[in-house]
């Protein structure tokens, strides 16, 4: 609409957790409160004692880290929802892995208690997997080119055992993820041609053949879940491309498991849609620093906590 500001929300995914998750925003937000209220009526545990008093070891397990992420994505998006926002039109949302679930929760094409549910399930499965391959590892390969790294990971697999670009980050970050033996050959390999390698530290490897048994556990699943048309525009991880209806979700979401995170051309996609500020729903510092590293011309603000909310709305307003 003309005079309207234009804006996109960037949600995050895993390895954004950290004990204290959302505990400011449920101690200032009424709304918050009921969040995590309803997340633990549908899961049948105390969402708030896990996130904000969960160890790292309990936060990092997938099963644990995907609800709780999602939770406190929504709480923040339903604290900026409460909001009559005259002056701003939201050209599009993305999410960044489980992410994308809580950008279709918040475009209306989910409800919250399928998305809590399909995501603890999700992460599950995920967690089978991993245990069942071995020896697993994702690793951030920082500082080159998106061919230096695809010639690394060729020259660093190993027979039977899987290597796969997971998250194209944006053009300084590549993560890659799969077995042990080729992610720390392919780290090596990066250091030596003067990049930064950082292992990062998740509980399974995403986004990789691994993840191959969660596609159909997913697919199971979605013949029980029902999807509406999308109220705001979501772009998909899987082609950087906004989904076209409803009858696309469940495919995408089955084929996200394994296929990469296309996250720097999906930020560029909502640039393209006219996005002039983005908005980060807590836990915002991961997508915060990538979105620096993919247009630093764009202003981006973290909705973490009751200060960081304070200054996204007057950001709004302006």
């Amino acid at each position: 609409m003309p005079g309207h500001k234009p804006i996109a929300f960037l949600f995050p995914g895993q390895a954004s957790q950290f004990t204290g998750l959302g505990q400011n925003l449920y101690d200032s937000f009424q709304i918050a409160r009921e969040t995590f209220q309803e997340a633990s009526d549908v899961l049948g545990f105390d969402m708030a004692e896990l996130c904000f008093h969960g160890s790292e070891e309990e936060l990092r397990l997938t099963a644990n880290a995907q609800p709780s992420i999602l939770t406190v994505s929504i709480a923040a998006w339903r604290i900026f929802c409460q909001k009559t926002w005259h002056n701003l039109k939201i050209v599009g949302l993305a999410g960044h892995s489980l992410g994308e679930y809580s950008a279709l929760v918040a475009a209306g094409a989910m409800q919250f208690d399928d998305a809590l549910r399909t995501v603890r399930l999700r992460g599950q499965a995920m967690q089978e997997a991993a245990d069942a391959a071995g020896e697993t590892m994702m690793a951030a390969l920082i500082g080159l080119t998106f061919e230096q790294i695809g010639k690394i990971c060729e020259d660093s697999k190993v027979a039977d055992e899987i290597l796969n670009s997971a998250n194209f980050n944006s053009p300084k970050q590549v993560v890659i993820s799969g077995h042990q033996a080729p992610v720390q050959s392919a780290m090596h390999k990066a250091k030596e041609l003067g990049g930064k390698a950082i292992l990062i530290k998740v509980s399974a490897p995403f986004h990789c053949d691994i993840m191959k048994p969660v596609e159909s556990v997913l697919a199971e699943h979605f013949r029980g879940v029902s999807f509406n048309d999308l109220r705001i525009p979501v772009i998909k991880n899987i082609d950087a491309m906004p989904y076209r209806g409803a009858w696309e979700i469940p495919k995408a979401l089955v084929y996200q498991t394994t296929s990469s995170v296309i996250w720097d051309v999906s930020v560029g996609q909502l640039i393209r849609s006219g996005a002039r500020e983005i908005y980060v729903p807590c836990p915002g510092q991961v997508i915060c620093g990538l979105m620096k590293q993919i247009n630093p011309e764009i202003p981006v603000y973290g909705m973490d906590d009751f200060e960081s909310m304070r200054i996204a709305f007057e950001a709004m307003k302006a």
